[in-house]
Order: structure tokens, then sequence, then C-alpha cells
């Protein structure tokens, strides 16, 4: 089979719904095709899993309140999945000054992402 590209399946759960269904993500010959989506968002997510896989970041930012000692804090939209042990790596050094209020921007166009890191919490002093 000389110049013949190998096919690729790669299986994958959708976690765009909550049907949670088995994906068959298939390069066959240079074209992508997707099987066993359950519902119109399964394909996109199958393809975008695949090639450019993103994740929302969920952590916690260390505050300066006589509250509470840390502040939850997110990805204002999903970041790419591989930076995110960078980006919660780097988040630990981040210290918030109180008041802080809920969807304030904490930390703008993070780790030049794109992605902009918000307050999950209001806090008062």
């Amino acid at each position: 089979m000389c110049g013949k590209k190998e096919n690729t399946v790669r299986e994958i759960v959708c976690i765009e719904c909550p049907l949670g269904c088995r994906l068959e993500v298939m390069d066959k010959d240079g074209s992508l095709k997707v099987k066993g989506a359950g519902c119109s968002k399964g394909k996109a997510f199958g393809i975008n899993e695949v090639f450019d896989p993103k994740r929302i970041l969920t952590t916690t930012v260390s505050v300066d309140s006589a509250i509470q000692a840390r502040l939850p804090v997110r990805s204002d939209k999903p970041a790419p999945a591989q930076m995110i042990p960078e980006m919660v790596e780097k988040i630990k050094d981040t210290r918030v000054k109180v008041p802080v209020k809920m969807g304030d921007v904490i930390e703008k166009d993070f780790l030049s992402t794109g992605v902009d890191i918000i307050a999950s919490l209001s806090l008062e002093r």
C-alpha cells in the first residue's frame, strides 16, 4: 500500500449535552467523519476535540480578605486544553484585593490566550 494514508479512528465521549454519546471520529483518506452523535452539537464537538480541544479553567486565587482566604475564579471562555496546566501553575501567584464583584476580570488575556480569568464570587471587605 505504497503512498496510501492509513485511516485513523479516535473514540471519545461527547460532553456537549447530557446524552454523553460515544463518538468515533475518523480521518478516512483525508476526510473527517463523525459517527454516533445523538444531537447536532456532537459532530462539531468531535472534530474540535480531536484537532483543537478546549476547556473552561476553574480554580482559586489568594485574596486579602478577613472573610475567606481564596476566591473562586474561572476562564470567561474555553482555553486551549494543552495550556490548562501552565495556566493553573501561573495563576497561583495571583493575589486579589477586595472588594471584588462576580464577573470582575482578574487577569486579562491570560498568558496571551485571549482568555480572561474572572471572579466567580463577590467578596466585600
